[in-house]
């Protein structure tokens, strides 16, 4: 029976060929394109999951946003200020809060597209929560440290209003450029570190140092994705007409999520290709692209040494401590992989890494079984 689009669109291609090399992404972008083409039913179904811990975030700043309008609709211009800020403090608290949810149940999302990435087989639902299972502590830290990060941003622009009562425009434009220029910045070195935690055992404090570290590395590049992944979906809560607004809940509910997260995923396993994977871990360097040789279309593993030696020596000269710094394999810790993808290692359709691991842990399984004279 001849498949339809939407039929394509929600199930997929289908399995009656498997993937080879030459139907494999060579590129990010078609990667990109790829899981979106084969796996849209298994990302609308993890978007859900992932939605019902960040709705109540939306809905949340949405309805706070409706109540603070219709609050100071009837105030003067020096009330409505004066009113703005109290209200702020009140609404991005509480938005600090209800981040951690969000973030942990990203914590999941990532887990399931990297898998997809990779191409991996994926249950959606045990594999969703075992992706938050991994890392909800790291992932529930990143999003306090954000909440709390642009609830602080976002008050300082709201009393950055008082200087404009004063007649003082040129001081309310340069807190506002400021404030919202450090907002970015935390968004990108947020997207970084719940990518690592999702990836990498790494201690919570270094993930916001390699963040920060790599969005100044791939500044532009990561503007130009921060903007591409969430501009779709952000835009419609910025907009001031409410049923656009509930538009944009219903876009984050179905695909939104994993749309921006895929985007994400995709670009990052580029960017540690290069200053993580390239020299500690070679089995994740091309995971998933058409190049099985274990390197990036374009990047050599010599290329790649070279570039982190060149890291190594900048933060050396800059009295950084040793590991502090994310662009470097001693960032992260040995046995980078979470227990999960090492316990799966072994699995040769797959192409798990740390295959010399796994078996000297099944050498030793195999070894306890024969001292309790169990069946093998």
């Amino acid at each position: 029976m001849k498949k339809g689009l939407v039929y394509k669109w929600v199930f997929g291609k289908g399995r009656d060929d498997d993937f080879d090399e030459r139907s494999l992404p060579k590129n990010r972008f078609r990667q990109f394109c790829f899981v979106f083409r084969t796996r849209f039913g298994v990302l609308l179904k993890a978007n859900l999951l992932c939605a019902l811990f960040v709705l109540p975030l939306c809905v949340w700043d949405t309805i706070c946003g409706w109540f603070v309008a219709d609050f100071i609709k009837d105030m003067t211009a020096a009330q409505q200020m004066s009113a703005l800020i109290n209200l702020s403090l009140l609404r991005y608290g509480t938005d600090a809060l209800l981040c951690v949810p969000a973030a942990v149940g990203l914590g999941g999302m990532y887990y399931v597209v990297r898998r997809l990435c990779w191409l991996q087989s994926v249950k959606v639902t045990s594999d969703f929560f075992r992706g938050v299972k991994n890392g909800w502590k790291q992932f529930a830290v990143t999003g306090l440290v954000y909440g709390i990060g642009t609830g602080l941003l976002r008050y300082l622009r709201s009393f950055s209003l008082l200087t404009l009562t004063e007649g003082n425009s040129f001081a309310w434009t340069v807190s506002v450029v400021l404030t919202v220029v450090a907002e970015v910045l935390l968004v990108c070195v947020s997207l970084f570190a719940m990518f690592e935690a999702a990836l990498y055992n790494v201690r919570t404090g270094k993930l916001f140092t390699s963040g920060a570290i790599l969005t100044f590395k791939r500044l532009f590049s990561t503007l130009g994705i921060a903007l591409v992944a969430l501009t779709p979906v952000a835009i419609w809560f910025v907009l001031p007409w409410g049923f656009l607004q509930i538009v944009g809940m219903c876009v984050v509910a179905v695909v939104g999520i994993c749309y921006a997260v895929t985007v994400q995923t995709v670009y990052c396993l580029g960017v540690f290709d290069v200053f993580v994977n390239a020299v500690q871990y070679p089995d994740f360097v091309g995971k998933g692209l058409a190049s099985a040789s274990g390197e990036t279309p374009g990047i050599t593993t010599e290329n790649a040494v070279e570039i982190v030696a060149e890291n190594a020596e900048e933060n050396s000269a800059e009295n950084v401590d040793e590991g502090a710094n994310g662009n470097t394999p001693k960032d992260v810790d040995e046995g980078t992989c979470r227990k999960d993808v090492n316990a799966e290692s072994s699995d040769e359709q797959t192409g798990k890494t740390n295959v010399g691991e796994t078996q000297t842990a099944s050498a030793e399984s195999g070894n306890d079984t024969d001292d309790k004279g169990e069946n093998k």
